[in-house]
């Protein structure tokens, strides 16, 4: 066991280098998502079962006749077993077991302590926050503890976004920021990031696995922003962009997905330009190379027999210290040396005492038996007899009355109160179904009437520009002074119509605002 673990952290190292070697190149060639799946080697080389180092042969069959008894009579005797030789207490121990548990205790607390900052930055995103709708599994909520939207959890999948999303993006940067966190969930990236901290707790030790730990996140959001402009226009990549650079916080937990995570935005902002779209040769590529690196690095038992011999080339390197010496045992007392025990005299009393004979040589003296304890009317007074109860006569008959009577009182008490419990929730149910209608009706009524505005203020706009036209037509024939003069008449005329038409639909606007408002407010009173 110990030599396939040595082995495989050997191997998933080696890995780890040859895809940090080679992902830039092929992610110039085939595109982000064909280097992120690069890093499917060194996670299944960890889980890479060891393999066999050769057959067992078949133990060959004895002959039918041959004589076992001649075969016992030649084996030569056993020599009398001896005293074992006092050997190092030091060389009895497992090194290589101590430091694997060592090992596996670090690496433990090393995917704890990542796991319990997730759970206490989620907990207080989501504590100042509300849910705003749950799509295919996912729930996506709104926080004031963020400046960007965030993909986080394995089970209860989420989508966190800033209370001021609507705000402080465009209607397209939006679409495409949630498009960017749902690539996440789809493609199971938060899943990957819980196994690659798993990974990287393994190799605590190793900086090549923190250096490899940072290069898959940067190629996992390379890939997700791969996957989210596939096919799309100059404009939608400078919306994106955009959004990154709103979306950039730092802070952000290592087992969730950010948009705009600040160890990345740099690269990705230069990545945009290149519109490298993913091939099937870069699919074919990444998965020859992960089924042949597994096959080059996979361990069998030569590589168990190796360090098992490590280990004990070191047990036998230790300092001889001998064992702490036995004490010697008693030694036995013959019989011939025991002295006879007398026979035991019966129970002799004088003057109402017991009486103890004088010990024999070598023999010890019996216990005294010890005295009697005094009566217990010599210690207190008698405690009088306590008289008897009367007996209470209990009718069976009017108890089990009263307690039909009690049960039949409490069904009734809770029928009423099932029925009175219906009937509020179904009076609330109505009133909130005519508020509902109510306010529909006050929306549907003002965006009739900012319908009507707007049309009657365009109809205003249009008219006064008619009216400037002709006026403008009138003034051709003047000379210079007058048609400058009919110019500035015509300008401050739109002007004017311009702004009254603006103040309409302004006014439209707030009055549709007002009546909404009152109509949710009356629909929360009821």
């Amino acid at each position: 066991m110990i030599g396939w673990l040595v082995s495989t952290l050997a191997a998933s190292t080696a890995l780890m280098l040859l895809v940090l070697a080679i992902r830039r190149p092929v992610a110039r060639r085939f595109g982000p998502r064909a280097a992120y799946a690069l890093w499917l080697l060194p996670a299944l080389r960890m889980v890479l079962p060891p393999l066999p180092a050769s057959v067992t042969p078949v133990a060959p069959q004895l002959p039918a006749n041959l004589d076992l008894a001649a075969l016992l009579a030649a084996v030569p005797a056993s020599p009398s077993p001896t005293a074992a030789p006092a050997t190092s207490w030091l060389a009895s121990l497992d090194w290589l077991a101590i430091a694997a548990g060592v090992w596996l205790g670090i690496a433990a607390i090393r995917f704890a302590l990542p796991f319990v900052a997730y759970r206490r930055f989620m907990r207080g995103a989501l504590a100042g926050g509300r849910l705003l709708a749950r799509e295919r599994g996912v729930a996506v909520h709104l926080s004031s503890r963020l400046a960007g939207p965030l993909a986080a959890g394995v089970i209860a999948r989420r989508i966190v976004l800033p209370r001021d999303f609507h705000n402080r993006f465009t209607a397209q940067e939006q679409q495409l920021a949630l498009a960017h966190e749902t690539a996440h969930h789809a493609r199971g990236d938060t899943v990957a990031n819980m196994v690659g901290l798993a990974v990287l707790a393994l190799h605590w030790w190793n900086p090549v696995a923190h250096m490899a730990w940072r290069a898959f996140r940067a190629d996992q959001e390379l890939a997700c922003d791969a996957i989210v402009l596939n096919g799309a226009d100059a404009d939608a990549r400078h919306a994106y962009g955009s959004a990154l650079v709103k979306a950039a916080f730092g802070g952000t937990p290592v087992a969730a997905c950010g948009l705009g995570r600040v160890a990345e935005l740099k690269t990705r902002l230069r990545a945009l330009a290149q519109e490298k779209q993913a091939s099937r040769a870069g699919t074919w590529l990444a998965a020859a190379l992960v089924v042949g690196g597994l096959a080059g690095t996979a361990s069998g038992g030569a590589a168990a027999e190796k360090v098992r011999a490590f280990g004990e080339q070191v047990r036998h390197a230790l300092p001889e210290v001998p064992a702490p010496p036995t004490p010697p045992a008693a030694p036995a007392i013959p019989a011939t040396h025991a002295a006879p025990m007398p026979p035991v005299p019966p129970q002799v009393t004088v003057d109402g005492m017991p009486y103890v004979p004088a010990p024999h040589a070598g023999q010890l003296a019996p216990l005294a038996p010890l005295a009697p304890a005094a009566p217990l009317d010599m210690l207190a007074p008698p405690i009088p007899p306590v008289p008897p109860l009367p007996p209470i006569a209990i009718d069976g008959r009017a108890l089990n009355e009263a307690l039909a009577a009690s049960q039949v009182t409490r069904s009734e008490a809770l029928r009423e109160a099932a029925l009175a419990r219906g009937e509020a929730l179904r009076e609330a149910a109505e009133a909130r179904r005519e508020a509902m209608q109510e306010a529909k009706a006050a929306r549907r009524e003002a965006l009739q009437a900012a319908v009507e505005a707007r049309a009657e203020a365009q109809q205003q706009l249009r008219e006064a520009m008619r009216q400037a036209r002709a006026q403008a037509d009138e003034c051709r024939d003047s000379g210079a002074a007058a048609r400058e003069e009919c110019d500035r008449e015509v300008q401050a005329e739109v002007r004017r119509a311009m702004a009254e038409a603006q103040r309409d639909i302004a006014r439209a606007h707030a009055e549709m605002e007002r009546d909404m408002a009152r109509a949710m407010a009356e629909m929360g009173r009821r």
